[in-house]
């Protein structure tokens, strides 16, 4: 067993704000972005990345034809008053309302989690407001093939879609791959604020922008015992 503060998902079969800020890889490139993404009226102003009411969903003959966008984030903080399955602490649930806020009018249709609570509590702002039920895919031994069933799953079932997948700090980058697009494989313990949009057809190469929602960073756990 993995000790509280390693968030990472563990190698072993598992037990029976309202804006969006781009990372600075994004400075200067507004006219990029809107060239690049089909998502649902990403709009750039004033620097911050915010998702605009999203035009009806229309079906289409065409529709396997089209890319799925993918918005991939680590569940937020976590409490350490479980060992293995711990809840949302006071901070993770501020995080879980700003995520909502952020995606309220993204055009989100579907949720993804794994069996661990802070996933689904992470979600739970957004689902609760939009009237989805999170799917759950199970995380365990092998995380390269974790992310390689969501990449599957969202490719064959989320055409024209936009899906929100709620991960670790060690499988989400392994998603965003798995859909295409390059990222670290796996984030630091600290690391929450991240948000991952992906425009993946499976075949060409995948569409990435990296943002920030909520609230900043903590400082890494070595810099917090020095003070």
């Amino acid at each position: 067993m993995f000790p509280p503060h390693d968030d990472r998902v563990p190698p072993a079969p598992c037990p029976p704000t309202a804006t969006l800020t781009p990372s600075p890889m994004l400075a200067g490139s507004r006219s990029r972005l809107a060239a690049s993404f089909a998502l649902p009226a990403l709009l750039l102003a004033g620097g911050l990345v915010a998702f605009a009411p999203a035009p009806p969903r229309v079906e289409s003959a065409g529709l396997q034809d089209r890319p799925v966008t993918a918005i991939v984030v680590r569940h937020a903080e976590r409490a350490t008053t479980h060992p293995t399955d711990p809840p949302l602490d006071s901070i993770g649930n501020v995080r879980a309302v700003a995520l909502r806020e952020a995606l309220r009018d993204a055009g989100v249709s579907a949720v993804y989690v794994t069996q661990y609570r802070r996933t689904r509590e992470t979600a739970a702002p957004l689902t609760e407001a939009l009237g989805l039920e999170p799917r759950e895919i199970r995380a365990g031994r092998d995380v390269e093939e974790h992310a390689a069933e969501i990449a599957r799953t969202l490719l064959a079932n989320h055409r024209g879609e936009t899906v929100l997948v709620v991960g670790h700090s060690n499988t989400i980058g392994r998603i965003v791959r798995a859909l295409g697009a390059d990222a670290p494989a796996e984030l630091e313990d600290h690391e929450y604020e991240h948000l991952y949009i992906v425009s993946a057809d499976g075949e060409s190469e995948a569409r990435f922008v990296r943002a920030r929602f909520g609230p900043p960073n903590p400082a890494p756990r070595e810099t917090r015992l020095m003070r």
